[in-house]
């Protein structure tokens, strides 16, 4: 039902991050507000089913086989002008499927967590006048063209230092804050509850669809250390956890394997090491509960951006091939405690546990009217318009 007071989260399932950051908000907005109503529309389903599940296997396929295409794709548009042909385009997709979302829910805010929703918003409100508040909570840390557009009032970024990149590209200070990549409230709910010695459990995580390449060998050569138990999270794809549960019968009691599950705070808080790729919701999860991170094989474009930031502030090893990557776990758990420990501490410098309440509080004060006057008739970078940053 439509409601002036209703929040709106746009997001987009080419990838498990961005639909699990805007359900974060949700729940944060509605731990804060419970009588808010808050809406999670998936923008592509909503706007074209058909297309969307062909894009998206489309994509999924494309990842997996040749991912140089999408890292070259995504270099070449790091830094493009809004007004470039390439970004006009990607703005004006289906905008009038976002128009008559908007005029049936007529919210109090709209969050995007998908940059094309922010960019096609952006066009309804610099073109038709739309004066609905609007944010973007960016899901990487990194800062890209795709991510900043000139209607958009409040940014919500990972860390201080995406936050200083994004003014660096035009943007005005007071419209960007560093809440952290929003995560589930309830990492800010869990205390880590790690045993101090063997066994070591190792956490094994692929993403929603199983894109960490050679995973079941990676998880053999894992059981190999003497003391560690592995648990997999295959995801949604359903092969590698039938297989995971085949292999699981020949490690009795050190294997354990899952599909998709709810229940990663719980999972992360119980263990001693974290082998994943480079999304920007599970590596902000592993942050949040101070778990080191072994980042396998990241993929380009925003997985191999991710890295380079994990890295600069040492709360992450990258490896490309599983031999190194399991004598490092060897050698980081024949030092125990102490080295498991320093590895925490990195983690646990940029974890953000409350980011989704901290971004939600934003929000819900922008619904409420408390923003900053976009100049919706210039781009970033731009001369300011007529009531810009009053």
């Amino acid at each position: 039902m439509a409601t002036a007071s209703s929040v709106l989260m746009l997001a987009a399932t080419y990838g498990e991050g961005h639909i699990r950051a805007a359900q974060a908000l949700a729940a944060a907005v509605n731990r804060l507000d419970p009588a808010r109503p808050v809406r999670v529309v998936d923008f592509f389903e909503h706007v074209s089913p058909t297309l969307n599940r062909i894009a998206r296997r489309a994509y999924v396929g494309s990842v997996r086989r040749v991912p140089y295409l999408y890292g070259r794709w995504y270099d070449a548009t790091r830094a493009i002008p809004e007004d470039s042909l390439v970004q006009r385009t990607l703005d004006h997709y289906r905008v009038d499927g976002l128009r008559r979302l908007l005029d049936e829910i007529r919210p109090a805010v709209v969050v995007s967590t998908f940059p094309i929703p922010a960019g096609v918003l952006s066009t309804l409100r610099r073109e038709e006048g739309y004066d609905v508040p609007s944010a973007v909570a960016v899901t990487d840390y990194t800062v890209h063209s795709q991510w900043i557009h000139s209607g958009i009032d409040l940014y919500l970024v990972g860390h201080e230092e995406l936050r200083a990149g994004m003014v660096a590209r035009g943007l005005p200070p007071e419209r960007v804050a560093a809440t952290g990549i929003p995560i589930d409230p309830r990492f800010g709910d869990v205390v880590p509850r790690r045993g101090e010695g063997p066994p070591w459990q190792v956490l094994v995580m692929g993403g929603a669809y199983g894109m960490l390449p050679g995973t079941l060998r990676l998880v053999e050569g894992l059981l190999g250390i003497d003391g560690v138990r592995v648990v997999l999270v295959a995801g949604r794809d359903r092969r590698l956890r039938r297989q995971g549960q085949e292999m699981a019968r020949a490690w009795p009691g050190r294997l354990e394997v899952t599909g998709y599950t709810t229940e990663v705070p719980a999972l992360m808080a119980a263990s001693h090491l974290l082998v994943t790729k480079a999304g920007g919701l599970t590596v902000s999860e592993a942050l949040a509960m101070r778990l080191p991170l072994m980042i396998y094989r990241p993929l380009p474009g925003q997985e191999q951006a991710n890295v380079e930031f994990l890295v600069r502030h040492r709360a992450a090893r990258v490896f490309h091939d599983r031999e190194s990557l399991v004598r490092e776990v060897a050698h980081i758990l024949a030092r125990g405690e102490g080295r498991l420990a320093l590895g925490q501490d990195h983690a646990g410098a940029i974890g953000r546990p409350t980011s989704a309440v901290d971004g939600a509080r934003l929000v819900l004060a922008l619904a409420d009217g408390a923003r900053p006057r976009p100049a919706l008739n210039a781009f970033p970078g731009a001369a300011p318009g007529p009531g810009a940053g009053a």
